[in-house]
């Protein structure tokens, strides 16, 4: 039965909707939706193009999708992986691969690279997302290849032995490793580092701060005179002027240092990745570098002990002494005033305007067994963390239950979990299509403010039946139990299941939070550092995620989809409902899977590769990259359909129809004039009245009357006798 879809506008009539029928299909299968309008009974802003896309009537929040990788892509798929998918916290612009090169353009950069992967950036603009190649054109002989870009995505750092150099800035010698730091906007470069003839680049980035002036990054190679010889040490570039930042107390040079870093005793929590990397990658560092670059914490690598470096820009500054022997470093607020680490299995907090050099205290008491941190929020009045003691009621010993701390008092999350629940690991899929843990990236995010974790687990945390039900779960203990993803909100202290099925109905599959990439089989090269990706909105409202399970009716596939969960009372999941609303991001219908790269820092803009055409513009089948953006769609991306050629008799002019009998139409009509078309007049002007004509007077033999002029009577009464007889005859 025909119906029309509320989600639309329950205004709008149906028969002026061209796509209504689909509409209504995807929606009244959805349960747990509120009105995707910006408010009930009312339509979107952007509803004109939301109707013009065949599935973006059926998003929440005013969605609508926007392809983000080019239209031509040389007959090469859109690839992205945990490392090298970024995206800026306004949306505006993000990184992704592809195996093989985009055509460009006449003069793009990358065109002619020999790089089995490409690395863009597409930056949003009125008519689309512009695309350009972070890959500089190289002459032969030459190479280039880009290593990572900075938060806000502005600039690109390029490992080049080109000839002529990328950078005309005296004493660059052709033919020399380099590495460049690149204007995505100009396409300009300016040189950061170039090594002697022979010598090859060691480079991880860590961060830009301060609006990017100043960049912090390690290296094996002695790029300074004080430098160490042979070890690993933490630079600061600022204006073309290098600095050594590892500097312990005293100013000596430590043995080796790296921004933040897991320390002895977490040495498997570190991956050694391929060549291409140019360096060791150490775990994810939250804010070692505080916003404005003036706070550094890092790590003695020869002693394992935690030091805070107080900047300037330059070099100049203090070094302070953070943990009393070896630590792990585990977070630190955005403004580097407070920095958490763990030491002898105890939590710490370092304070570093507590005066006197800065102050330390333990967050927990002995013997809690502290396994880990899995993210700190409200300025670091929220702490969430792992440890095997039982630290509050309901804690189990030996598990890995996660606490929260928050102004002193601890309170429990989850006990009797296990240690993917909060660890450096998160469900990616490997070659063979099996969900697996994958290392440096946590499984938990927590919002901005603290009061929300997300976090993921195979127990049964709620009551909901996790063991899958005749599905294909990553574990393969009978029964297997399905990964599931959880809210716990510190305001009221519950904990939400955001993946189960909300029919109640037992898991079939694992809810993931990333892939590794999109075709499971391939692994781009890493722009580093590896950066977590967004699956929490920072105001903690929305999840994002994937999983092969239909956990809506309007989800019929039996492919991996795009999910968001919302907060009750956030966006159009009305307040007052049970365990807030489960939304479809991608279609649901798609033959191929899709799958979950990035999203904004508010969660307004959700990207995602798919093969399947989701705008007028995209004709091919190959996986691009998509975003589902609040507010969004553009109409340049779905033209109009073109009007088919006509054939045959549909060629000839159509003829006017014949005039039908009786007197002309003008004679019949009694009304007003025709008016102009709108378009050429809005104001009709009166015509001048015309002045009455003088009467004449009546010739001779005739009568003047009111309807004019006719001859006397006893004349025409003569000739009419004179008419009828000679009809007779």
């Amino acid at each position: 039965m025909y119906c029309c879809p509320p989600r639309i506008s329950p205004r709008r009539s149906c028969a002026s909707l061209s796509l209504a029928a689909l509409a209504c299909a995807l929606l009244t299968t959805v349960v747990l939706v509120a009105p995707a309008s910006a408010s009930a009974g009312e339509p979107c802003p952007n509803e004109q193009v939301r109707i013009a896309e065949p599935y973006a009537p059926a998003l929440p929040d005013c969605r609508a999708y926007e392809q983000v990788s080019p239209v031509e892509k040389n007959y090469a798929d859109t690839l992205g992986a945990v490392t090298t998918v970024r995206a800026s916290a306004s949306g505006e612009a993000v990184t992704f691969d592809s195996l093989g090169s985009f055509p460009l353009g006449e003069g793009s950069s990358g065109e002619g690279s020999s790089q089995l992967f490409s690395a863009y950036l597409s930056v949003r603009g009125a008519e689309g997302w512009p695309t350009q190649n972070l890959e500089p054109g190289v002459n032969p002989g030459g190479s280039a290849s880009p290593l990572a870009v900075t938060e806000d995505l502005a600039y690109t750092f390029e490992l080049s032995s080109n000839e002529p150099p990328l950078s005309s800035e005296p004493g660059v010698v052709e033919g020399r490793q380099a590495v460049y730091m690149r204007d995505n906007q100009t396409g300009t470069y300016r040189l950061l580092f170039q090594l002697s003839a022979g010598e090859s680049a060691s480079f991880f980035f860590v961060t830009a701060a301060a609006e990017d002036s100043r960049v912090f990054f390690e290296s094996s190679n002695r790029l300074l005179p004080e430098a160490p010889l042979g070890v690993r040490s933490l630079y600061e570039w600022h204006e073309g002027q290098l600095a050594l930042v590892d500097l312990l107390p005293g100013r000596a040079p430590a043995d080796g240092g790296a921004a933040g870093w897991r320390g002895p005793g977490a040495e498997e929590e570190t991956v050694e990745l391929p060549d291409h990397t140019h360096g060791r990658v150490s775990y994810f560092v939250e804010n070692a570098v505080s916003e404005d670059g003036s706070e550094v914490y890092f790590t003695d690598l020869a002693s394992g002990r935690l030091y805070l470096r107080e900047s300037a820009p330059g070099g100049a500054g203090e070094t302070l002494e953070v943990s009393s022997g070896p630590a792990a470093w585990q977070a630190a607020t955005p403004d580097g005033s407070q920095a958490f680490y763990t030491e002898g299995g105890l939590l710490y907090r370092f304070d570093a305007q507590g005066g006197g050099g800065g102050q330390r205290t333990a967050l927990t008491p002995a013997g809690a067994e502290v396994q880990g941190v899995l993210g700190v929020g409200g300025e670091g009045s929220y702490v969430y963390f792992a440890a095997k003691a039982v630290l509050a009621s309901g804690g189990i010993s030996g598990a890995s239950n996660i606490y929260v701390w928050h102004e002193g008092a601890i309170a429990l999350v989850s006990s009797g979990g296990e240690e993917d629940d909060w660890s450096a690991h998160t469900l990616l899929y490997d070659s063979e299509a099996r969900a697996r843990p994958d290392e440096g990236v946590r499984s938990a995010r927590v919002s901005a403010d603290g009061r929300t974790l997300l976090f993921s687990s195979r127990m049964d945390v709620t009551g909901y039946d996790n063991h899958a039900a005749g599905g294909n779960c990553s574990e393969h203990e009978e029964p297997a139990s399905c990964n599931e993803l959880y809210v716990y909100s510190a305001s009221t202290g519950g904990v939400t299941c955001v993946s189960c099925n909300p029919q109640g109905l037992a898991a079939t599959h694992d809810a993931l939070l990333y892939h590794a990439n999109s075709d499971g089989s391939i692994a781009p090269p890493t722009l580093y550092p590896w950066e977590l990706p967004r699956n929490l909105s920072e105001d903690g409202s929305s999840v994002f995620f994937e999983t092969e399970e239909a956990l809506l009716a309007a989800d019929s596939n039996s492919q991996m989809d795009v999910y968001e969960w919302e907060r009750e009372g956030s966006g159009t999941c009305a307040a007052g409902g049970s365990g807030g609303c489960l939304y479809l991001i991608s279609s649901g219908v798609s033959d191929e899977p899709s799958y979950f790269a990035q999203a904004s820092s508010s969660g307004d803009d959700v990207f995602f590769f798919t093969r399947q055409s989701l705008v007028g513009q995209d004709e091919d089948e190959l996986i691009d990259l998509y975003d589902a953006r609040e507010g969004g769609g553009i109409a340049a991306q779905n033209p109009p359909a073109p009007v088919a050629p006509c054939l045959g008799e549909a060629c000839h002019p159509v003829q006017p129809p014949a005039p039908a009998t009786g007197p002309p139409t003008s004679e019949l009509f009694s009304g007003a004039e025709n008016l102009a078309p709108a378009a050429e007049a809005t104001v009709v002007a009166k015509p001048k009245p015309k002045s009455k004509p003088k009467p004449k007077s009546c010739r001779k033999g005739y009568a003047k009357t009111k309807g004019g002029c006719v001859k006397k009577r006893h004349e025409r009464k003569g000739k009419q006798a004179g008419n009828k007889g000679r009809a007779e005859r």
